[in-house]
């Protein structure tokens, strides 16, 4: 090919590269900005104190139960028993069969209940703990883990309450800008509690 057209072409080339760089270009996303320290309290404070009474009440219908539950079960389970044994009618070996069985059951169900208690306010601790986390700014995960325990149906009563503010505060916590907060406290490597400099700086 000869030589002026080559140049021609080179030319052409360079034409159409200037056009595009003169072309409108396409704007990046910007960034999520992160809330200021008073929009993430006001955000955080509502389900937060909604966990707070979840868990609060999770923990002493828990610890009520158990408490409850030692105090009174020999004497229930004694008298259920009794009235157990006046209904049946037969020999004597039968009844002192179905006594032992009982008494088995007893052992069984004297440990198993307080451990459930025991289980049910370990986790409503948990939730307690979260939620105060969460309510003060200072953890985005104990928070999420609060919401995600009060799902578990732990009281059949109170579960109606925990499964409502539980994913309440999942949707409040992520949130792009209350993601994008905690995320950029981690960045910054400061807590987040009154003793702070105003947080607006990390914006």
């Amino acid at each position: 090919m000869p030589r002026n057209f080559e140049r021609d072409d080179r030319d052409d080339r360079d034409d159409r590269d200037e056009d595009y760089d003169d072309r409108p270009r396409r704007r990046e996303p910007s960034a999520i900005q992160p809330l200021s320290r008073d929009e993430l309290k006001r955000k955080l404070r509502p389900p937060a104190i909604a966990l707070i009474v979840v868990g609060v009440l999770y923990l002493g219908i828990a610890v009520w139960g158990g408490v409850s539950f030692l105090l009174s079960f020999d004497q229930n389970w004694e008298a259920a028993i009794a009235q157990q044994e006046a209904r049946q009618s037969g020999n004597p070996q039968q009844r002192q069969a179905a006594r032992q069985m009982m008494d088995g059951m007893k052992e069984v169900m004297k440990v198993a209940i307080p451990a459930v208690c025991a289980v049910v306010g370990f986790l409503s601790s948990l939730i307690i703990f979260g939620a105060v986390r969460m309510l003060t700014g200072s953890s985005h995960g104990w928070g999420m883990a609060s919401a995600i325990i009060a799902i578990f149906p732990l009281n059949c009563y109170v579960w109606v309450l925990g499964i409502g503010f539980g994913i309440w505060a999942i949707v409040v916590l992520n949130n792009p800008r209350v993601k994008a907060t905690f995320a950029a406290r981690g960045r910054a490597g400061n807590r987040y509690d009154d003793r702070d400099e105003d947080y607006d700086d990390l914006r």
